[in-house]
């Protein structure tokens, strides 16, 4: 498990949007050669659209991204769920994204 606290001035990358800067990141990361194929799960808590799942979904790494908000949309693999209350068990997630 890793917690990402990436503070990128949007300055210096010219991107104003949260989600493009964890995007960048989790890429980053994920496309890093020390990172098996199929081995990574990442959740996404409040996923709007699911752009994230969206970007990330056809690297080697993912194994599976969950993505989860008020309303479910099947179409873009969105649970509807209370963040309070995740039908997530202790330690299945590598990565989980707030934004």
């Amino acid at each position: 498990q890793m917690c990402i606290r990436d503070r990128v001035s949007t300055q210096s990358t010219g991107k104003h949007n949260p989600l493009d800067l964890i995007g960048d990141t989790l890429e980053r990361i994920l496309t890093s050669k020390k990172i098996e194929a199929k081995s990574v799960v990442i959740a996404d808590l409040g996923c709007g659209e699911a752009t994230l799942a969206a970007r990330l979904k056809d690297l080697p790494a993912v194994k599976q991204i969950r993505s989860f908000d008020l309303c479910e949309d099947k179409e873009r693999g969105i649970e509807a769920v209370n963040l309070a209350k995740l039908p997530l068990s202790s330690n299945s997630v590598d990565f989980a994204v707030c934004c």
